[in-house]
């Protein structure tokens, strides 16, 4: 079975679970008790703001992103929430045994775990985030670089005869490892003037579908 990977930006909230006090442990577990179901971590975390007076807003806010995120980890798993506390334990021991000093494995793992079994934590954000990571390439970002291609006669000695005006569309991505990689595409004005149009008909449908789903109870997520 694979070893569990906790990201980097999660290990320091993570661990902070371990370092709360039982005063501010407990206000934040009373708190995520009574939370109702939000959408994202950010709005989860400003409800439990100001009923959680014991931990400071910002080791709150990492707590937060941290234990939601890795919800999605432990479904993906199938593993119950005691299992999958060890599991973050082991590997925050094996990737950054800095984050643990200090801090009781026991209190650790159980803490983690009952935390894992409230309900508000579960968030459609995170799990939209999920299922747009299960494809084999995930769209980062694009860039359309323009410039001109001269055209010579058959006597380079001479000026161009013509100027070409040619569109390169780069569009970057992550593979199904997680490896950032990107890719470039000649476009001329027509082939611009169709993705514009491509763009625009799936802003359209997509307007369709959300005004279509707004007679159910399912939360549409972009």
């Amino acid at each position: 079975m694979p070893k569990l990977s906790v990201p980097e930006a999660y290990r320091s909230g993570i661990a902070d679970i371990g370092r709360l006090s039982e005063e501010a442990f407990g206000q934040l577990f009373a708190a995520l008790q009574k939370a109702p179901e939000f959408n994202d971590s950010k709005e989860l975390s400003a409800w439990i703001g100001s009923r959680v007076t014991a931990v400071p807003p910002e080791t709150q806010d990492a707590i937060l992103m941290s234990i939601t995120s890795m919800t999605r980890a432990r479904d993906t798993g199938n593993t119950t929430p005691s299992v999958f506390a060890s599991d973050v334990w082991e590997a925050l021991e094996r990737l950054s045994p800095q984050h643990l000093e200090g801090i009781d494995q026991s209190l650790f793992e159980t803490r983690v775990a009952s935390l894992l079994e409230q309900t508000p934590i579960d968030l459609p954000a995170t799990k939209a985030d999920d299922l747009k990571g299960e494809v084999e390439r995930n769209y980062c970002d694009a860039r359309i670089l323009t410039d001109l291609r001269a055209g010579f006669r058959k006597t380079i000695d001479d000026s161009p005869s013509l100027m070409v005006v040619l569109h390169s569309l780069r569009i970057s991505y992550h593979d199904d490892k997680g490896d950032h990689r990107e890719f470039y595409v000649s476009m001329d004005a027509i082939d611009l003037r169709d993705l514009q149009e491509a763009v625009e008909r799936a802003q359209k449908k997509a307007i369709a579908l959300k005004n279509m789903m707004k007679i159910t109870n399912i939360t549409v997520v972009e």
